[in-house]
């Protein structure tokens, strides 16, 4: 249904952090759309009341200040007023809280810019015991400007202790107070590019901020997306983007290169590599900008831009070495669906395996690279196989519909609830599958969304056996709603975007909701995440789980019959497994560091701290060492980019301890 909005075409009010007018800022325009959407089409849109103002109020506080480092108890005091008032402004669209905290919290940045450069001037006792918490969720704001400015000399504190004991700043002829001052030029630079951050969030950023904190309230999945945001989220869809191939992490103070994409820009060049650290990178116009303390959504704004143009990059390799590179944007292709073979040592079976990232769409989408490598593995007469779908985070509905009916013999295959409560079943029309051998599905914390309809459909034919971890729980569907483009009295257009509202919950076959609680595999490996929470139950706003009222057990297609059997075998093989033994250790250890976030500021034991994490993360190393039985053969010929990235993965699965055991499962499901 097409909205009419004409009265707001002549009511436009601008935001910005200057106070100065911007015209691509639309809080007027955008939110009577919005409020208007989720009313006529969200699943289970929340009553706009008090209780919904108060929970928006204290969520965009939070987008504001997360680390509780620019508000005191005294400014919220004085804000407190508009709590149980921002009901009765979205529906009368009034903008008197948003007009009034947006130049509060920039008059916040300025001071909080002055304490910064006043700490820095300070002497810092690096004996003395005293810690910082660095969980933000575990803070609460402080009283007043004094006790700010406390909080914030510790933050200090905190980056020149990882400038010295990271050895960023020492060399063997400084001396402690040379060090010291050599630690501060840095942590300088880094708060200078921290404070700009919180500058550059621009009016039209608060105003997606506020929006945003009004549309979690209703869900976590539904979201609102600027003209650029959607862009990149549909074509991370496509499979592809420009930019240079990198992966990223930051670092201490600057992002270092973590993974070169094979075939990418980067890559080609043959002058960057894994543990490079980016210095500075040319903005838009071409202006070299120090990376000290950016986010990394800044850094990747940097590096990405249109396919032809040049990314200029100053980087310092591990030998200290600084060095300028060029670097040629260009479109960067995801990986898609790869097949190998597996075979362990002393055994005669094949084993087919296929790796599937996301179920993308595009001229050829993922089920049609799906059919084409499962025509591949039954060539090579394949006893078993194994569907990789870790961290594949979803995708295309239809892309999947098609994929299950490969290993299905007819029947349901997904099902969909939507908000008027319209049901809509998917069946498999071929009631011959493609691929009819035994079956692994490997999932992990990270799987979600398609991946989980999927491991959870073959469950429930008993069609293939789900290994790994609890998945995502994402079990809502998504649609994306194009706003009316706003005309403002000069007759200029503004694009407004678009939302994702979610209109639907899917279920499996049987009517299962992976919603909130995720697909529990049939046989639980071992992982680091085992003792955290993670995926959508991590979230306050995060839609409830709900499954169909008439959930039923459909009838087996080719299930094991000796499934306690299976699991046994499995249980033994992985308590004698080191890989599995030093997994469990380091989960223990997340959980520990995520319950324990207070770190010491003295210098000893920080440096403790430090070295200990050191011994732990090679300790930790082993489990990814490689399985001199496990033999990985890649399939079919391909062009040279495409080989390189197999050659890279098959380098990664030949040290895969989950893959090993998925091997020997699927032994024992032959029987």
């Amino acid at each position: 249904m097409k909205l009419k909005f004409l009265f707001f075409i002549l009511i436009i009010t601008c935001y910005a952090c200057n106070n100065a007018p911007q015209k691509n800022v639309q809080l007027p325009l955008l939110l009577p759309q919005l409020n208007e959407l989720v009313k006529e089409n969200h699943l289970q849109g929340k009553p706009i009341n008090d209780d919904f103002s108060e929970r928006m109020f204290n969520l965009f506080l939070e987008k504001l200040d997360p680390e509780k480092a620019l508000l005191t108890q005294e400014q919220l005091a004085a804000l407190n007023r508009y709590k149980q008032g921002l009901d009765d402004e979205i529906n009368t669209s009034s903008f008197v809280f948003f007009e009034e905290v947006i130049p509060l919290i920039n008059q916040r940045i300025n001071t909080v810019e002055k304490y910064t450069k006043d700490i820095l001037k300070q002497t810092f006792d690096f004996s003395k015991i005293e810690t910082l918490e660095t969980d933000f969720d575990k803070l609460t704001y402080v009283n007043n400007d004094a006790e700010l400015k406390e909080r914030w000399r510790k933050k200090i504190k905190k980056y020149l202790l990882e400038a010295l004991v990271k050895g960023e700043v020492q060399a063997s002829n400084f001396s402690f107070e040379l060090q010291q001052k050599e630690a501060k030029k840095q942590v300088e630079k880094l708060l200078a590019n921290k404070i700009k951050s919180y500058q550059k969030i621009d009016g039209q950023k608060r105003l997606e901020q506020y929006v945003k904190s009004y549309l979690t309230i209703h869900d976590v999945q539904t979201a609102y997306m600027s003209p650029e945001k959607s862009d990149a989220w549909h074509a991370s869809y496509t499979r592809s983007t420009a930019g240079i191939g990198v992966a990223l992490e930051i670092v201490g103070a600057y992002p270092q290169v973590t993974e070169l994409t094979i075939g990418g820009p980067a890559w080609k060049t043959e002058q960057l590599a894994v543990g490079d650290v980016l210095v500075k990178a040319t903005n838009k116009n071409k202006e070299l900008v120090d990376m000290a303390g950016m986010e990394m959504s800044e850094v990747v704004l940097l590096l990405k831009g249109e396919k032809g143009t040049v990314a200029s990059l100053v980087v310092k390799k591990e030998n200290e070495e600084i060095k300028t590179i060029n670097i040629k944007r260009d479109k960067i292709d995801f990986d898609l669906a790869s097949s190998f073979l597996l075979v362990m040592e002393g055994e005669d079976e094949k084993v087919g395996y296929i790796k599937l990232p996301r179920f993308y769409t595009g001229d050829e989408g993922a089920s049609s690279h799906i059919l084409k490598e499962i025509r591949l593995l039954n060539k090579n007469n394949v006893k078993g196989l194994v569907l990789d779908l870790r961290n594949n985070k979803g995708g295309s509905s239809a892309e999947v519909a098609e994929m299950m009916g490969y290993f299905l013999e007819g029947g349901v295959v997904m099902q969909a609830k939507s908000n008027n409560g319209t049901m809509r079943i998917r069946e498999d029309a071929d009631k011959s599958a493609q691929y009819h051998g035994k079956m692994v599905v490997l999932v992990n914390a990270k799987s979600g969304s398609a991946s989980e309809v999927f491991a959870g459909t073959m469950q429930d034919y008993g069609r293939a056996l789900i290994v790994g971890q609890q998945t995502v729980g994402k079990g809502s569907v998504q649609r994306f709603y194009t706003l009316e483009t706003a005309v403002t009295e000069q007759g200029d257009s503004i694009d407004l975007g678009q939302v994702k509202l979610t209109t639907a919950r899917f279920f499996t076959a049987s009517g299962r909701s992976p919603q909130y609680k995720g697909i529990s595999p049939d046989i639980v490996l071992p992982n680091e995440d085992a003792f955290i929470t993670t995926g959508e139950r991590r979230f306050e706003y995060a839609l409830a789980p709900e499954d169909l009222p008439n959930v039923k057990k459909l009838a087996a297609q080719n299930a094991p019959t000796n499934l306690l059997a299976i699991k046994q075998q499995s249980k033994e093989r992985m308590a004698d497994n080191k890989c599995f033994q030093l997994t469990t250790k380091k989960a223990k250890r997340i959980k520990e560091k995520k319950e324990n976030t207070r770190v010491q500021l003295n210098y000893e034991q920080y440096q403790n701290a430090q070295l200990e994490n050191k011994k732990e993360e090679a300790l930790f190393e082993e489990i990814f060492n490689p399985i001199n039985q496990l033999e990985v053969t890649i399939l079919a010929p391909e062009d040279t980019a495409v080989m390189l990235r197999k050659e890279a993965l098959k380098k990664d699965l030949e040290k895969d301890p989950y893959l090993q055991e998925c091997y020997w499962i699927i032994q024992d499901l032959i029987g």
